[in-house]
């Protein structure tokens, strides 16, 4: 039997004993160059004993994680004795946190900010394929106890071994009565689901203050939920009883736990009251309603919003898009050429080709002779081959006029040629096509001194 002040390996004086468990004790000790550590001896001479504790040092060397106890080496001793040497944790184990702080359990905010440490330690663990097989109350140990939220830290991974399937398995139960799965007791298949089935009783310790039933006691489960004082502890009960649930597959998964537990930790619950927006703040016990009662008026009350504010800054981008149309508009119009005017209609020609009837003339749609045998067309109404060639200019008369004597403008004028519309016309040809010394306005084709509205010709 070990005692306080002994000497380990010549280096690590023992201080007190913290604790002992399957096979081994954990003692604080006294590092002359690292400080206060934690040192497991084997207090058994058995293989398994030794195996276990190897097996617990290869876990930690292998996993590292905030909430997992931190691995510092192992060191063989004479007689083929080895020690574990771990972090030392101050503020002790859970369960002794529990009954010194909150005897009658603690509040149910708190229970599901420390499970979630505990869910996000367990994911490294099933990750590294370690299955814990043992977790309680006395294997989590508590870091900062006097934090609103102390730090917890998983530890004591002497029973800790793979997922088991068909072809391995166990013949004797393995763990601690109440938090053990179903499946624990010598079943031929354990996967991570029993650690959901532990956790499920950790969170029970937590929120009772007191051990949970043995596995498979569902009714405590009901009777919790059902007698709850919040609805946030409610929602606790219920996710213990799908933790604990007797069929592995029903339990769930750590992916789906930990944002539930994140829900029902930041979930904006009233404790136990409602106020209906009907009665003006008036509160409504929900106690005092009888069974299939429900309030009358809706629980939430939509909040007053302030009038929307004008924004100050549109009629000024409005201004702008006008302003910026405008100029556009202004560059076109400037850009484009002035229409040439009709000297005998003042209407503005078309600068474009013209519709086929429109060129012809106001006989177009007259009936037209067919061309005669010499291939000119004969005037309308007139004998065949009465009229000039096509290619002759005449005025209003049917006089021929002397190309050589109009300018380019004029004999397109006269042609018919609607893009040769001249600005003005040369001298000694008078607007309506009349020969010098008409009068202005006269019919077009008439003769000088004719009266307004004579025949043409």
């Amino acid at each position: 039997m070990r005692e306080p002040g002994a000497q380990i390996h010549g280096r690590y004086t023992l201080v007190r004993a913290l604790g002992t468990g399957m096979g081994g004790e954990t003692w604080l000790a006294e590092d002359p160059k690292g400080g206060a550590l934690a040192l497991k001896l084997l207090v058994s001479d058995s293989t398994q004993a030794r195996s276990d504790l190897l097996r617990e040092a290869h876990v930690l060397q292998g996993v590292i994680h905030p909430h997992v106890v931190r691995y510092r080496g192992i060191v063989d001793l004479p007689d083929d004795d080895t020690c574990l040497l771990m972090d030392f944790i101050t503020g002790g184990d859970l369960d002794r946190w529990v009954r010194e702080r909150s005897p009658q359990g603690v509040p149910p905010r708190q229970v599901a900010a420390l499970s979630q440490q505990l869910v996000e330690a367990l994911e490294a663990l099933h990750s590294a394929g370690v299955l814990h097989r043992d977790l309680k109350p006395k294997n989590i140990l508590v870091s900062r106890p006097d934090d609103p939220t102390p730090h917890l830290m998983v530890a004591d991974f002497g029973i800790s071994r793979p997922p088991l399937g068909d072809t391995g398995g166990h013949t004797r139960p393995v763990g601690t009565p109440g938090y053990m799965a179903p499946e624990q007791y010598g079943s031929r298949t354990l996967d991570f689901a029993a650690d959901l089935h532990a956790l499920g009783g950790v969170m029970w310790f937590l929120l009772a203050g007191r051990n949970p039933p043995e596995a498979g006691v569902m009714e405590p489960l009901q009777r919790a939920e059902a007698e709850a004082d919040t609805p946030r502890e409610a929602a606790l009960w219920r996710l213990i009883a799908r933790l604990r649930d007797p069929s592995p597959s029903r339990r769930g998964s750590l992916l789906e736990t930990l944002p539930e537990l994140r829900r029902i930790a930041h979930e904006t619950w009233s404790e136990g009251a409602v106020t209906g927006p009907q009665d003006d703040g008036q509160t409504l016990n929900l106690d005092e309603l009888e069974e299939g009662q429900v309030p009358e008026a809706p629980i939430h009350k939509a909040p007053d919003l302030p009038p929307p504010r004008r924004s100050r800054t549109l009629w000024p981008l409005v201004g702008l898009l006008l302003a910026a149309l405008a100029g556009q508009w202004w560059v076109h119009r400037a850009a484009a050429p002035e229409p040439q005017v009709d000297g005998t209609t003042g209407i503005a020609a078309r600068s474009g080709p013209r519709h086929p009837r429109h060129q012809a003339g106001p006989d177009a749609d007259r009936p037209q002779p067919p061309p005669d045998a010499e291939g000119t067309a004969g005037a309308p109404g007139g004998p065949k081959g009465a009229g000039p060639a096509p290619s002759a200019l005449t005025d209003g008369a049917g006089t021929a006029l002397d190309p050589s004597a109009l300018t380019r403008e004029a004999a397109g004028f006269l042609s018919g040629d609607p893009n040769a519309l001249p600005a003005r016309l040369p001298a000694g040809v008078a607007p309506d096509g009349a020969p010098d010394g008409a009068p202005d306005g006269a019919p077009d084709g008439a003769p000088d001194g004719a009266p307004d509205g004579a025949p043409d010709g």
